[in-house]
């Protein structure tokens, strides 16, 4: 009898939206300008109910005006008391109304959702798309659309660099026009290209400039991808490592991109000349662009026959390759060799017991639960901007796979689908939300780092022992001890306790090499991915032969170092799909990994799929569909495909085709790592991966480039979270000392040599390497004003033990020769050799011992939130927060430039004379004097270099003199938390020497009350009120809160303070 519900309602013309419910009662509908009434149709629910259209005396057709038409409905039930109403909006555009409702392209999307009132729109395609479909969407049928003239149905060609498009639109009366642009730019192309312009080529990837922008501070020229990449962290040049402290960073290098775009390129499929403008259409039609063959999915040229490549197993219908029949591993033939089951014991840890929901579901419909949360986890996915909702999906599917587990623990597909949640959940965690992992912070001094260090190494020893781990066991049994005891505390709820256990397992990891670092993740169960492994490892043990169990715990027995094992789960995969050009590429690289040269062929395949699918975005296997990552064949952001560049490359014997393999690795990584939000340990492995080709290329290049290289690598290491790890700075050493070997006189070279020598040196305790350090520093400052290119070897570097010794390596010379001081033409010396170096006798053996400096960073460590806990500590950190100096080694000018200039000469920079200032602070015989000389050089060279006022002002101590130094820094708005220091100090001094009428003093004041607010006054505010500075306290009041003398509020203040 209360039933009020209309059982249809519609309207011709016109579509209303959303689709008609009976329990939604607001509904619109757009009309074009030639619609001029509507009719409607309506049934109530009930046969007793009635409905009346409000206003319209009972009709059903409705005139319309230009504008919004409220339609009201009501529908009165039987009982003549229940009413509802449904309303329907009906808007009739105007005649003169000329706006589109939406724009679609073919490839890419817009910048931003689409608003009729925004004109302006920017979409990125791949440098391959040729041309593109551009689709306006109108409002009113009656308008008129065309894009430049021509019809919309037409395709677009696009430009090499960008192409703006117009969208015109005309109202229906004709009276109106709007155009809307959409700007069309290229993406860089993935796959380097190839040519022999040098001056051209950008000083981080290696390649050939694409989309170049210079640095504002110094016009510098880069890859805007390059320079997006390395300035993401500061704003400094990645070449001369000057600062930008002021918008804007950079503008694009208009000059460079139309040059670029006429020079002749290679193409990377067939070797023909084409112009770099062409280079994107040819490489869509070139005959040796690789293609997928229909019937085996194997990577082919479009010019060879692929007809007969593959013959099927009579067993089980499987397609393998012709002459491969005897490597099928076929399942169903009772005479195949069977794959041995791995020894593995599944054993269910706590974290996937507290995963077990409760409640009497059979395993079929825990299933079901699981698929629903899946599909709507990758539909939340697509659109996602923030990370909880998604974890909350994921947790909840493996929730049920855990369930699934307790209730048939026999049944492998559970155990599987876990390790892919686990999988899943660790790229959320990593890759797309993760914060960026920031520098270490040192310690405040030189005895305080020593005394932090010892005692977390005897936490680290005493927690180890516990677990019946001894001191002198290797590192990852340490490690393992320390996740152990983290999982019991966090058993036991002890959340505290578990937070410092996290914290040393986090300081002590540090001190592991990447290969251990990365095989401890794989293999803690306190890490998402370790989990995921282990589950696979489950799978595996339960179905010893399905490919894709085997499959998944194959890459995670590569991340173990497992080369072996998982070789031997890779043939399995192999013999069951042979096929599969992924699987050939981890077995490959797995096969020389376990020093087995068969998989050079493999791996030459790889790379080259790898390399054209990147460019082309190509999947391999279009047919099969892939939802998460630990499924997928070829994954751009997975370090793992990348690797296999470098494991090629050492097996190769072709030097052109090493360094090939090792710049491909250069080129794409700042591509890869633009994708990547924050410093997470994937973007790391990445960075490691790019460090290492670089310091592979430094053994192999020449001259000019070795410069370019080593430049380059010493940048990377220096603003690495890990910088203090031994294997990098070990790289940064041996880089370092070939390129001072061949520009002994390059002062530049001889600085990063020094900085070497000096993380060294606090990692060893090394005097030799001290006493090194100081001989490069002293080296490069000699060398200013002189040439680089000068054959001259400075004193300072013919007495270095690894200069004598690779020098004798190289060519054993009379002393006499060796000793002058020019090298005569034609000598080894003039010409030194390419390939790996010489072993010298001058070993680099870095320990994990900590420093026994006091002074401050070589380059700077982040700012932490309060001044007084400013990082002070490592002389390796290089981190650099918004608003200070980039302490960066400088590369003044290109060398690859060098052809067209007659010389060039060293330019006076403060680097050598801060490392030497702070080699003198650490030597025992300190030289007072000559260290303040150096600093003030340093300050001299560089008004607004922070470290050198604080290490300077520790020289001077707690004297008037380091306050009036810190005063005369040249301050800036808006202050910093590094200015905030300065004034702290100062203040400190002052009121030490109770120099209250100081104005200086007043200054500082305000200047560290602004950055850190009043309340961080407060000590000293009362000693000024017992002094009866009333009046400096009022000036720095009003001062630090923006506010007047004359403020009520502020005058209240005063007369409670007796002010």
């Amino acid at each position: 009898m209360d039933n009020a519900d209309l059982e249809m309602l519609s309207l011709q013309p016109g579509k209303m939206r959303p689709k008609f419910s009976r329990k939604v009662t607001e509904y619109s509908v757009v009309l074009g300008s030639a619609a001029t009434f509507v009719k409607f149709e309506i049934f109530t629910d009930d046969e007793g109910a009635s409905y009346e259209i409000m206003g319209h005396g009972g009709s059903k057709t409705i005139n319309l005006k230009d504008g919004v038409n409220t339609v009201v409905i009501e529908v009165t039930a039987p009982d003549g008391v229940t009413i509802k109403r449904y309303r329907v909006a009906i808007t009739k555009l105007a005649s003169n109304l000329a706006e589109l409702q939406n724009i679609t392209i073919s490839a890419g999307k817009l910048d931003r959702p689409f608003d009729k009132n925004k004109t302006e729109y920017y979409v990125t395609v791949g440098w391959g798309v040729a041309e593109i479909l551009v689709t306006p969407v109108k409002f009113d049928p009656k308008s008129t659309v065309d894009i430049d003239g021509d019809p919309p149905e037409n395709k677009i060609k696009l430009r090499p660099d960008e192409t703006i498009i117009r969208v015109n639109i005309l109202s229906p009366d004709g009276t109106v026009r709007k155009t809307y642009n959409v700007t069309i730019q290229k993406s860089d192309t993935w796959y380097r290209p190839i040519g022999d312009f040098p001056k051209y080529e950008c000083d981080v990837c290696s390649g050939l400039k694409q989309n170049a922008k210079c640095v504002a501070q110094c016009n510098h020229s880069f890859c805007s991808v390059c320079l997006e990449v390395t300035q993401r962290y500061d704003k400094s040049c990645p070449k001369c490592g000057r600062i930008q402290e002021t918008p804007p960073y950079e503008y694009p290098d208009n000059h460079t991109n139309l040059k670029i775009l006429k020079f002749g390129v290679r193409c990377f499929l067939c070797d023909a000349d084409v112009r770099f403008n062409e280079l994107s259409n040819h490489a869509t039609s070139c005959k040796k662009a690789l293609v997928w063959c229909e019937k085996c999915g194997m990577a082919t040229t479009k010019d060879n026959n692929h007809q007969t490549c593959v013959i099927s197993c009579k067993h089980c219908q499987q397609n393998f390759l012709k002459g491969q029949n005897h490597e099928h591993h076929c399942v169903q033939n009772p005479s195949s060799k069977k794959n041995p089951a791995i020894k593995h014991v599944i054993e269910i840890e706590s974290w996937e017991t507290k995963l077990r929901l409760e409640g009497g579901s059979t395993y079929d419909e825990i299933l079901d639960q699981a698929s629903v949360h899946e599909s709507a986890y990758l539909k939340a996915k697509a659109n996602a901007t923030s990370f909880e909702p998604l974890k909350e999906l994921l947790t909840e599917a493996a929730k049920c796979y855990a369930t699934a587990i307790s209730i048939k623990p026999a049944i492998p597909v559970g155990h599987y689908r876990l390790g892919l949640m686990m999988e899943e959940l660790y790229f959320l965690t990593d890759v797309m939300f993760k914060q960026a992992i920031k520098p270490e912070a040192g310690a405040l001094d030189c005895t305080n780092l020593v005394a932090k260090n010892s005692s977390k190494e005897e936490e680290v020893n005493a927690i180890a022992e516990l677990h019946g781990v001894r001191k002198n066991k290797p590192l990852a049994a340490k490690l393992q001890a320390l996740d152990a005891e983290y999982q019991s505390l966090k058993d036991q709820g002890d959340s505290f306790q578990a937070d410092r256990v996290q914290e040393l397992y986090a300081w002590k990891s540090k001190q592991a090499t990447a290969k251990e670092r990365s095989s401890l993740i794989a293999s803690s169960t306190t890490s998402y991915i370790g989990r995921a492994y282990q589950k696979y490892a489950d799978a595996v043990s339960l179905e010893p032969v399905s490919y894709a169990y085997n499959y998944s715990y194959a890459k995670s027995l590569i991340a173990r170092n497992k080369y072996g094992d998982a070789v031997t789960r890779l043939n399995l995969c192999y013999g069951t799909k042979p096929l599969k050009i992924h699987i050939r590429y981890l077995l490959g690289m797995s096969m020389l990994l376990n020093n087995s040269d068969d998989g050079i062929p493999f791996l030459r395949e790889g790379t080259t799929a790898y390399q054209q699918w990147i460019s082309f975005n190509k999947k391999f296997d279009e047919k099969e569909k892939v939802d998460f990552q630990g499924e997928k064949e070829f994954f751009l952001l997975d370090p793992l495909f990348i690797r296999g560049f470098l494991v090629l490359s050492k097996a190769e014997k072709e030097m052109t085709t090493k360094k090939d393999l090792l710049r491909t690795v250069v080129y794409i990584v700042p591509r890869i790592l633009r994708l990547i939000p924050n410093r997470s340990e994937t973007y790391l492995s990445f960075e490691l991966a790019l460090i290492t080709a670089l310091a592979s290329l430094v053994k192999l290049s020449d001259p000019p480039r070795l410069s370019i290289f080593c430049a380059r690598l010493d940048m990377l290491i220096k603003r690495s979270p890990n910088k203090g790890n031994k294997d990098l700075l070990k790289m940064q050493a041996n880089a370092s000392m070939k390129r001072v070997f061949v520009e002994p006189n390059n002062a530049g070279s001889l600085t990063m040599l020094g900085d070497a020598f000096l993380a060294l040196c606090e990692m060893s305790s090394d005097p030799v390497m001290l006493k090194d350090a100081e001989a490069c520093y002293r080296a490069a400052i000699n060398a200013e004003g002189a040439s680089r290119s000068s054959s001259v070897v400075p004193p300072e570097v013919q007495n270095m033990a690894w200069y004598k010794d690779r020098t004798e390596a190289l060519d054993p010379l009379p002393t006499n020769i060796r000793k002058g001081s020019q090298t005569p033409k034609g000598s080894p010396l003039a010409r030194v050799r390419t390939g790996s170096d010489r072993p010298t006798r001058y070993s680099i053996q870095a320990s994990p011992a900590t420093t026994a400096s006091g002074r401050r960073s070589l380059a700077v460590a982040q700012s932490s939130t309060k001044p007084d806990d400013r990082s002070r500590g490592s002389i390796a950190a290089t981190g650099t927060s918004p608003g200070r100096m980039s302490i960066v080694p400088k590369v003044e000018e290109n060398l690859l430039e060098t052809e067209d200039t007659k010389e060039i000469v060293n330019a006076k920079s403060y680097l050598p004379r801060l490392g030497l200032a702070r080699v003198l602070g650490i030597k025992s015989n300190k030289k007072r004097d000559e260290q303040k000389q150096l600093y003030k050089e340093v300050i001299e060279l560089v008004p607004k270099l922070h470290d050198a006022y604080i290490e300077l002002g520790e020289l001077y101590g707690s004297c008037i003199e380091a306050a009036e130094l810190y005063g005369s820094y040249p301050f800036s708005a808006p202050l910093t938390y590094d200015d905030a220091y300065l004034h702290g100090e100062a203040i400190r001094i002052f009121m030490k020497l109770k120099n209250y009428d100081d104005v200086r003093l007043e200054r500082a004041l305000i200047g560290y009350g602004q950055v850190m607010g009043w309340g961080v006054l407060d000590s000293y505010v009362r000693t000024l009120e017992d002094a009866g500075k009333t009046d400096i306290l009022k000036r720095v009041y009003c001062a630090v809160n923006d506010k007047l003398t004359t403020d009520p509020n502020v005058v209240e203040f005063f007369n409670a303070r007796v002010w």
